[in-house]
């Protein structure tokens, strides 16, 4: 097929079509004049998806010159950072930026972070010193976040009217959080998660005494702190749920910490007081001894016994709700008419929809058609549904709702907001999509061997790569929030890439490149892609399944340690012949057994005076590989002379011990 008919038929100049092959992975000389008909096609294949690839270059001098320019200077950033902002950071083009991210072996799209590492090797390239920013606490993260949201909520006080209240439920694992929830709304829940803990925060409403409750389910277990945190963060009241037959535990006492440092109002609500062995008392003596006096003891803390399972106590607990917000009514004020504001609550990535998020409109309200942003994230809403997966045209205060239509997944806790110049958005938006488009034919289609970063050590400190998979940004947070108690003295796991979705061809190759575990939370995986995987292609249900085979990981990664055993001991009986370093001798048996080439070590009035080997093991004449205790024997030894009747002979065994991580 000739270059220019090509040209023709796609109805662009002939330059454009030359500058654009390279990109999409076609090695065709610039001035080759035909191609097989078989490139043909798939050239107009690639033009169908990605026409604005084939459109002239206009930032190729632009590209040109930042290239060229003069040394950066010095910048400062986070642990981790978008690879947009870290391209604004430098003042140089995001394209510029994302090809020395690929000369590196590194594949990231303009959302996706790049640790600090990453960074400083791609800044060396345009002559930046990267410096660490000095991070924010999880606390000054969270003060400052509700300080802009209420700010902008406050800032036509006038016009603020009240707002159903947003209750986040907490406590110890299997104290019965989500089956809670299950009685408030109706709906079974609980049964459907893995290992009895709920994976993922949710939210929803129901209604009492014609007044709506927004609750937000978090998951309650150890690994999910950073998620649990975000949601007392973005609440009115806290549920304090403990069960009546178990009293207050590990991840109570975790909660009340984030209560306290929250100041967010509770309500304890002490469950299972249906189960044998359940007293409220003990509950109450055990809050009473950490200063938690209940209210009917004289104290200000709201309790509440309930059963989840049989439904007692709950009306008593929604009162007790409506009650407590109601000391709060000050604060639960919004503008529907003003600035749109939320929270993004959850975020994955649906094979068939793309990317969705769940987010709690805090003020303003949402509608379908919407330009929004949320962190680095750009969109324009194509569905709004409310909890109930009921399409909705409108979503106001305290009001959960999953969107779709933003071009990545964003990240759990970003605010929500309608970008003010709508202009700038949609040519924002066209950008991300052409980058997307382009990166993920990169990813295809790229060749390198393995990347920088994964092969990178400092001292001697070990890695075990890591490639993570998981079906929601939650998910994915809980596990690096868990990976950072996974650093030890000499060994500790290198996040190499993350990513939302099922695991395909692509994830296997960029996990391959880095030489990395390709590991999937909650994900599937193409069978097709992982079957000829030369590493090794997992995934998960159950969050600590997946931290148990990455610690076993890392002790693999430590080797194991010769370590000698005892394992019996042999008093000399005579000896029949002793020359140059070799000595046969008869013994008995003493303690344990003695196993054929055994290490010896000989002891003469309790001390150690030499060491041989035992090069051959006798009983009744006959060679044999073991015997027992108080069995007599005869012994043939070399590397050691000078042995007495009467000495003691202790036999040792070198085994393999597989090392454990230390910090």
């Amino acid at each position: 097929m000739n270059v220019t008919e090509l040209a023709r038929r796609l109805r662009i100049p002939v330059q454009n079509l030359r500058q654009a092959l390279p990109k999409l992975g076609f090695g065709i000389g610039s001035k080759a004049h035909k191609v097989s008909d078989v490139v043909g096609m798939g050239i107009i294949k690639k033009f169908k998806e990605t026409p604005e690839l084939f459109e002239p270059e206009k930032e190729e001098d632009e590209i040109a010159k930042a290239e060229t320019a003069g040394p950066v200077g010095q910048i400062e950033i986070p642990s981790r950072i978008t690879v947009r902002e870290f391209a604004a950071r430098l003042g140089k083009p995001a394209p510029l930026v994302i090809s020395h991210l690929m000369k590196n072996g590194i594949l990231a799209t303009l959302n996706e972070e790049i640790d600090f590492d990453t960074a400083s090797i791609v800044g060396s390239d345009f002559g930046a010193e990267i410096k660490p920013q000095k991070e924010k606490t999880t606390s000054e993260r969270e003060t400052d976040l509700a300080q802009k949201v209420s700010e902008i909520i406050l800032a036509d006080k006038d016009r603020t009217t009240p707002r159903p209240p947003v209750v986040v439920v907490m406590g110890h694992v299997d104290h019965g959080k989500t089956s809670l929830l299950d009685a408030i709304r109706t709906t079974n829940v609980a049964g459907k998660e893995h290992g009895g803990i709920t994976q993922h925060i949710g939210a929803y409403q129901v209604e009492k005494n014609n007044r709506l409750i927004t609750f937000i389910d978090t998951p309650g277990h150890e690994a999910f702190t950073a998620m649990r945190a975000r949601g007392a963060n973005i609440a009115d009241v806290c549920i304090l749920v403990i069960a009546a037959d178990d009293g207050i535990k590990p991840q109570t006492r975790e909660a009340l910490n984030i209560i306290e440092r929250t100041k967010i109002p509770f309500v304890v609500a002490i469950n299972k007081i249906d189960k044998e062995g359940a007293s409220l008392d003990k509950v109450k003596t055990e809050l009473a001894s950490i200063n938690l006096q209940p209210e009917d003891w004289g104290g200000k803390i709201v309790t509440v016994g309930v059963s989840a399972k049989t439904g007692q106590g709950i009306d008593d607990l929604l009162e007790a709700i409506l009650l407590t917000a109601d000391m709060e009514k000050d604060l639960l004020l919004t503008n529907p008419k003003g600035k749109l504001v939320g929270t993004v609550i959850e975020s994955h990535v649906d094979p068939g929809e793309g990317p969705v998020a769940t987010i709690l409109i805090q003020n303003g309200a949402l509608e379908i058609g919407d330009f929004v942003t949320a962190g680095s994230v750009i969109g324009k809403v194509k569905s709004l549904k409310d909890w109930n997966d009921k399409i909705v045209n409108k979503a106001e205060p305290s009001m959960p709702v999953v969107i779709l239509g933003l071009k990545a997944a964003p990240a759990v806790g970003d605010v929500l907001e309608a970008p003010t110049d709508e202009k700038a958005a949609r040519k924002l938006m066209k950008q991300q999509e052409a980058t997307l488009r382009l990166m993920q034919m990169k990813a295809r289609e790229s060749a390198k061997t393995a990347s920088v970063i994964a092969g990178k050590t400092e001292g001697e400190t070990k890695k075990l790569p890591l490639f993570l998979k998981a079906d929601k940004v939650g998910s994915l947070e809980a596990i690096l929030e868990s990976l950072k108690t996974f650093s030890f003295k000499e060994v500790r796991p290198e996040v190499v890439g993350q990513a939302l979705g099922n695991i395909n061809e692509s994830d296997v190759m960029r996990a391959e490149q880095a030489g990395a575990w390709l590991l999937g939370f909650n994900v599937s995986a193409n069978q097709k892609a992982i079957a000829n995987a030369s590493t090794k292609v997992k995934t998960y249900a159950v969050i600590y399944e997946l931290l148990d085979d990455i610690k076993k990981g890392l002790e693999e990664k430590l080797g194991a340690d010769i370590v000698e055993e005892a394992i019996g001991q042999a008093r000399i009986l005579k000896i029949f012949r002793s020359e140059s370093k070799t000595t046969i001798l008869g013994a008995k048996v003493t303690e344990g057994i003695i196993k054929a080439k055994a290490k010896v070590r000989a002891f003469r009035n309790s001390k150690v005076f030499g060491q041989a080997n035992l090069e051959q093991l006798q009983k009744n004449k006959q060679n044999v590989g073991e015997v027992g205790l108080n069995d007599e024997c005869g012994l043939k030894l070399t590397g050691l002379n000078g042995l007495q009747e009467g000495d003691t002979l202790v036999f040792v065994e070198e085994k393999l011990v597989t090392r454990k991580l230390e910090n």
